[in-house]
């Protein structure tokens, strides 16, 4: 599958970019119904996840665990959740925190849902992501999560990136804007992925590991 490596921008660009985009997105995730009071939830970090922690911020309870500063702010701001901010450094141009504190931090939990995006989409590879540190965040998570959901544009099954991250068959639900092509959905398929996009939401229930 032949694809351009993706453009990196900065966090503001990303934020103003397919801003319809990351409306859609989160609501398609909260019609899934696998949020439920009480749950200890991954969210990542990005302008993705930002607007679905918007949408996150006053419904039911639940202790999130988040690496990006602008989503863990977000979280408590309505004073409804337990809010763990993940240590590490802080990434340049981005509110994202990386590095060896990320990963220790994600050890120490059981997820009932994990919440993450991608720099990209390979049909053969799974995810991929522009930081290492981030390709080894997105393997542990997978492994501490009962339900892990990718939400992603449609820009980024057009794109790559160097490091290979989550394999398609450890996704539980891909959550996308609109339809992707037959390469994607075949391979979506054969791997056991729920796909969710504006017309496919009436699909069956996601599946718990």
């Amino acid at each position: 599958m032949l694809c351009q490596e993706i453009l990196v921008q900065s966090y503001q660009q990303r934020m103003a970019l397919l801003t319809p985009v990351k409306e859609v997105i989160p609501e398609q995730i909260l019609q899934l119904s696998v949020h439920a009071e009480g749950q200890t939830i991954f969210i990542g970090g990005g302008s993705t996840m930002l607007a679905l922690a918007k949408r996150m911020s006053d419904r039911d309870s639940a202790i999130f665990v988040t690496n990006g500063i602008n989503v863990a702010v977000t979280l408590k701001r309505s004073g409804v959740h337990s809010v763990v901010l993940t240590g590490g450094q802080v990434h340049g141009g981005h509110e994202l925190l990386t590095g060896n504190h990320v990963l220790e931090t994600v050890r120490r939990f059981n997820f009932d849902v994990a919440y993450i995006d991608a720099d990209a989409l390979d049909a053969d590879l799974g995810l991929l992501d522009r930081l290492e540190s981030e390709s080894l965040l997105h393997r542990l998570i997978a492994r501490h999560s009962r339900r892990y959901v990718v939400a992603i544009d449609h820009a980024k099954f057009e794109a790559s990136a160097p490091f290979a991250s989550v394999p398609l068959p450890e996704i539980d639900v891909l959550v996308t804007d609109r339809e992707p092509s037959e390469v994607v959905k075949n391979g979506l398929q054969l791997a056991g992925v729920r796909l969710v996009h504006p017309d496919s939401l009436n699909g069956p229930p996601c599946r718990a590991k």
